[in-house]
């Protein structure tokens, strides 16, 4: 049996014990974590006011806060501690044998779960629906932020025009989507036909054919929802009612969706539609338009095709394509330095705080183009270019980790320090972006206040990192066979998890307990369910071989 694949823990980690690379049980076990806390992230999103697919009747401001700092560093590490062994693989194995293990570890769990997992979720999501539209779940007020503060959005959508005002004349940006859906408050405004709220925001400046989520306007939300008098406004305001969306959807072909997918859309945002009246508000745009709102020809299938390449369709298995762009990248930039041979950064650069002065700024930078607190996600098959380009500043920090000797083991030193500035970075940070007044009460503009929460962000996220890799080095660092174990078991976790949590999810909207009980039980009830799927169903299969090498079982191995 060769040893290399056998010992191959999930995904990037080929951290066999050799004695030019002693393995890294601190690295395994980090990365482990930050896969499972995926799962505890998903499970909570249900519980916290943020819009989500299976929305509990209860919520806690407290769980939103814990998703969002989680969200903040969760994956920024991960893609730390890839590139990290991304390099290490690249390094033994060479570029041949990098690609193929790419391919076999990440490619094809990729494939597969797009045969398997993601149907299965499609699955829940169409059963759960169904059964929420024969028996509806309790009214919700989505308030916006985990901190309760009402936002431009919330206020659109609930039809507060004085909130609105308020907020736009603090000086918040009425030309921003929100970073759950991508929507404009002008959007948002329209769900509900709230038409004083519209003729507001377009008197201000908002533009109706701005581009939203899969190049939407709010001309194809109006028209979508039926809402007959905002888009009658907005008509008046140079609305294009022909404007098309990636899927080559014109905001006319949007009044064709039939009553499931309008009640689909409304559930996933938390707003009330009533399809006779959505009809109603379809046939009077329709009039103004002087058209027929049955007779739209939609997109093409040239059009839809594009618009497949750029829609969700990874859904949570995302993160593996970007690993995928992300090796391919490590392999030009190899294949570069062979032409152009390079010896890499002096390890004062990259082996003590000094690369903060060059990681700052950077991230900062990217982070700018997110649409909220943390990295967005993009489950495209063709990936939104900044989130890809802010993943890999990790991923080629990690890489650069690697190939500085003392890095790895000298970054995390002072993690008593680290994790504080994080502390103290993540809760200012977190304020700005949630209170449209902060920037004032900082005594700052609002262009300089926003990017005085990009830096905060870009510390927040540095600091977390390097406080958890000098920490596990401290604490995780000698070999142990149930933390082997659990790091082995998370691939598999975290692929399998969403179908079942969001599955538990609609389960518990018709039950009242306290939410921090039901994201407990939740969470520990889908882990548990999955580390026995694991145990008996994975670990010793060909699944189990695919994602991890091969495992012998303990009778076999003791022989």
């Amino acid at each position: 049996m060769n040893t290399l694949d056998a010992d191959t823990t999930p995904l990037e980690t080929l951290a066999d014990e050799t004695p030019s690379a002693p393995r890294r049980h601190d690295f395994d076990a980090l990365r482990a974590s930050a896969m499972l806390l995926g799962i505890a992230l998903h499970a909570g999103l249900s519980f916290a006011p943020i819009p989500w697919l299976a929305m509990n009747d209860a919520t806690s401001p407290a769980i939103g806060a814990f998703i969002e700092v989680l969200h903040g560093f969760r994956l920024p590490l991960f893609f730390i501690m890839s590139g990290f062994f991304s390099a290490m693989l690249l390094r033994r194995r060479g570029v041949p044998g990098f690609i193929g293990h790419r391919v076999k570890r990440i490619g094809l769990p990729l494939l597969l779960g797009s045969l398997t997992i993601i149907p299965a979720m499609w699955a829940v999501i169409i059963g759960g629906y169904t059964i929420m539209h024969f028996r509806p779940a309790p009214e919700r007020d989505w308030s916006g932020p985990t901190d309760g503060t009402v936002t431009i959005y919330s206020a659109a959508a609930a039809g507060d025009l004085d909130a609105v005002q308020q907020l736009v004349g603090s000086g918040v940006q009425f030309d921003k989507p929100d970073g759950m859906f991508f929507t404009l408050p002008l959007a948002w405004a329209a769900t509900g036909d709230h038409a004083e709220i519209v003729e507001y925001l377009l008197e201000q400046g908002a533009d109706p054919n701005q581009r939203m989520g899969d190049e939407n306007t709010p001309m194809h939300t109006a028209c979508f929802f039926g809402a007959s008098e905002s888009a009658a406004l907005m008509l008046k305001a140079g609305g294009d009612p022909y404007k098309k969306n990636k899927n080559g959807e014109t905001p006319v072909d949007a009044m064709q969706h039939d009553a499931g997918i309008v009640n689909f859309i409304a559930s996933l945002l938390g707003v009330e539609a009533d399809f006779e009246q959505v009809q109603a508000g379809r046939r009077e745009i329709a009039e103004l338009l002087d058209t027929d709102a049955g007779s739209a020809s939609g997109p093409t299938i040239t059009e839809r095709v594009v618009g497949f390449l750029h829609s969700e369709a990874l859904m949570h298995l995302w993160f593996l394509w970007q690993l995928c762009w992300l090796a391919c990248g490590l392999v030009i930039i190899t294949f570069a330095f062979r032409l152009q041979p390079w010896k890499g950064l002096p390890d004062v650069l990259v082996a003590s705080p000094l690369c903060l002065i060059g990681l700052l700024p950077l991230t900062a930078l990217t982070q700018s183009f997110q649409a909220n607190f943390g990295p967005d996600t993009s489950a495209a098959i063709i990936p939104a270019p900044h989130v890809l380009l802010h993943y890999a500043v990790f991923f080629g920090f990690g890489a650069l980790m690697y190939n500085s000797a003392s890095a790895a083991d000298r970054l995390g030193r002072a993690w008593w320090v680290h994790l504080p500035i994080a502390a103290v970075s993540c809760y200012i940070a977190l304020n700005l972006s949630h209170n449209p007044t902060a920037y004032a009460e900082y005594g700052l503009e609002a262009d300089t206040g926003e990017w005085v929460g990009y830096a905060l962000q870009s510390v927040f996220v540095w600091t977390t990192s390097f406080g958890l890799i000098g920490l596990a080095r401290r604490v995780l660092s000698k070999p142990s066979q149930r933390i082997r174990y659990v790091s082995d078991s998370s691939y598999w976790l975290y692929i399998a998890h969403l179908p079942l949590v969001v599955a538990g999810q609609f389960a518990l909207a018709y039950v009242s307990l306290p939410p921090l009980l039901e994201f407990t039980l939740l969470t520990i009830t889908a882990t548990t369910v999955l580390m026995l799927s694991y145990h008996w169903l994975v670990r010793y299969t060909w699944i189990g071989r695919l994602l991890n090498g091969r495992r012998e079982r303990p009778i076999r191995a003791a022989e």
